[in-house]
Formats: structure tokens, sequence, C-alpha cells
């Protein structure tokens, strides 16, 4: 056991922890290239799980109510209209007009969860999935303008895809140009 805690870089106690997996059927959402490779995504979604765990830890016990709830509105049921979608999320937000200013915190006032963390490629910029609290893994090393638009991109999927569709890659983005 501690030669493999060793080679995963983590504490022995870590395999003996009592935390829940992600549900069954909960859906990992991914901004990244086409030529990342499936082992280097297994490898970080592995990564990113065990960084859930332990910030859901570090949350167990704490009683914590978010002012706003992320809502989920099907794009089928609404026409396949992403960017009607999103403007919908900023008046349920109550967010102004303009740009938004500071969108981890208005993730955040959502009850969402922003982590930024070092990936191992710049071929993936965020994984995030839908569980409560919905959790946003983001890749410490992308521009700051490429952070904002991959966090408003994984919003668009948490809010529109509950199961994958055939366009929710530009369902996304067009609600993410739409959001910010």
């Amino acid at each position: 056991m501690e030669r493999i805690a060793s080679c995963l870089d983590c504490p022995t106690s870590f395999f003996y922890r009592t935390d829940v997996p992600l549900a069954p059927g909960t859906c990992l959402y991914h901004r990244k290239q086409a030529s990342l490779p499936r082992m280097t995504l297994k490898e970080l979604n592995a990564k990113v799980n065990k960084n859930r765990m332990h910030v859901a830890s570090l949350l167990d016990g704490a009683r914590i109510r978010p002012a706003l709830t992320f809502p989920r509105m099907d794009i089928q049921d609404c026409g396949g209209d992403a960017k009607k979608i999103a403007e919908d999320i900023r008046v349920a937000w109550r967010l102004p007009s303009g740009p938004i200013r500071n969108l981890i915190q208005v993730i955040e006032r959502a009850g969402g969860i922003v982590v930024t963390m070092g990936f191992s490629t710049p071929k993936l910029s965020a994984i995030c999935h839908s569980e409560t609290p919905p959790m946003f893994f983001v890749n410490a090393a992308i521009s700051a303008d490429r952070f904002r638009y991959t966090l408003a991109h994984e919003i668009g999927h948490l809010v529109m895809h509950h199961m994958p569709t055939e366009n929710q890659e530009k369902e996304a983005d067009a609600f993410a140009a739409e959001f910010l």
C-alpha cells in the first residue's frame, strides 16, 4: 500500500477514506482539445476526483446556503436556443447588463466551487460536474480570458445538458458568448 501511495503521491490513509464517489450517471464535462490522449484524460479525471473528495471533506458539516442555484433548463425544451437560456440565467441571477465583472463570485453565489489546479497538459482547460455542489476544476496555466470563457462554457453545460447532445459544444459556446 505504501508503494502505491508513493507512486500516486498521496498518503496511505487516502485508501481508507469513506468518501462517496460521484453518483452513477453523473456527467463530467470537459473543455478539451480533441487531440488530448484518452489515457491522459483518465489520469486527469482521477486527479480531479481526488481533489473533489478533498474539497467535499472540507465542506462536510458546513451549512452553506447559496443565494442562488444553478437552474436546469433542458436545451431541447427551449427550442435549442442557448442564447435565450443565457439571458434567462442572467435574469434569474439578477446580473446587470454588460460584462460580468467577477465570474467566480457569481458561481460561488450560486453554490458552485471553482478550483484552480495544475493539469499536465495545455490541451485540457477544465473539468466540471453537476453534483451538489457543482465544482469547476480549471487549468491554472490558461490565460485569464480563456479562464473566464471556459467557466461560462461549463456553466452552459451544467444548466443545459443533462444528457449529452450532438451539438453540446456549440451550444455551450453560444451560451458562454451570450452569458459573458
